[in-house]
């Protein structure tokens, strides 16, 4: 497919950032990373996924490691060895034939269920953050109606709904630029108000680590993050991904296989836990 950038491209960019940005954000607040090389490691990651697969092939973190470390405060160091633990075993996958019998576990009907499930997920996601229930401390703005107090979030969210379906047919805009443009707006007056603030989060660059993690936190990561996200990454990632591109797309997405995906993973966490970046993968 030759590369292209139009409204659609730009609206399509932006399609991840509900969930890719509150979880990013929320791990390194709790890992106490450096924001700056979290953003840069995922544009790294889109842009190499793009090149590579030559499909919208989107890239989001970790959601069950993410969930836990936020939960648990896990450290830096920790989400490191995480995310050299999970790199080297999706690398072990990919250059062996264990992913073909792997995939045997995952028939068309588990993997759409995956995706029905996932797609659930976001919405109850997108529900809990609209009502103000989210990881981040001081986000919680209600507006008040007689004797009920209403979440400013939930109304701002209702009234892009409303505002989307009303156009829906005369718009030339993409609504998910719309959506980020509500939200952008609603954002900075909240944070020039005062209204929301989050703990402060290391914004230096982080280079690679000088040295492996501690076995003590090499043990947590595997019991904590690598072991509970493992079966949803190849699952979601690998499996669920490869079905859905080929689907979608056809011919045109060859180059999506479960070999390259696992590979593709494998080199990108082990980059990211080496850089001081959070754990990735691919999602449908």
């Amino acid at each position: 497919m030759p590369l292209r950038f139009d409204r659609h491209e730009l609206a399509g960019s932006v399609g991840d950032i509900g969930v890719m940005i509150p979880l990013a954000v929320g791990v390194a607040v709790a890992a106490h990373l450096s924001l700056v090389t979290v953003f840069l490691c995922v544009a790294v990651s889109y842009a190499v996924t793009a090149i590579a697969f030559r499909v919208p092939l989107p890239v989001q973190p970790m959601k069950a490691m993410g969930a836990s470390i936020i939960a648990l405060g896990l450290s830096a160091s920790v989400v490191g060895a995480a995310s050299i633990e999970i790199a080297v075993i999706l690398l072990l996958l990919a250059v062996t034939p264990l992913a073909r019998y792997l995939a045997l576990l995952f028939p068309k009907a588990v993997l759409r269920g995956i995706q029905l499930s996932v797609g659930l997920l976001l919405i109850k996601g997108a529900l809990t953050t609209a009502i103000g229930e989210t990881a981040l401390s001081g986000l919680h703005v209600s507006i008040d109606l007689g004797s009920m107090a209403v979440p400013a979030g939930l109304v701002v969210a209702l009234g892009a709904l409303a505002f989307l379906i009303a156009g829906k047919r005369s718009w030339r805009v993409p609504a998910s630029l719309i959506v980020i443009g509500i939200g952008g707006v609603v954002g900075a007056v909240l944070a020039f108000s005062g209204a929301s603030t989050i703990n402060a989060i290391p914004a230096s660059i982080s280079w690679p680590l000088g040295r492996l993690p501690s076995v003590g936190d090499a043990w947590v990561a595997l019991y904590a993050l690598v072991l509970p996200q493992l079966p949803l990454s190849l699952g979601n990632s690998v499996f669920a991904t490869e079905d859905v591109m080929h689907h979608y797309f056809g011919n045109r997405a060859r180059r999506v296989t479960s070999r390259r995906l696992l590979l593709s993973l494998g080199l990108m966490n082990l980059a990211t836990g080496a850089v001081g970046g959070m754990t990735e993968e691919t999602w449908t």
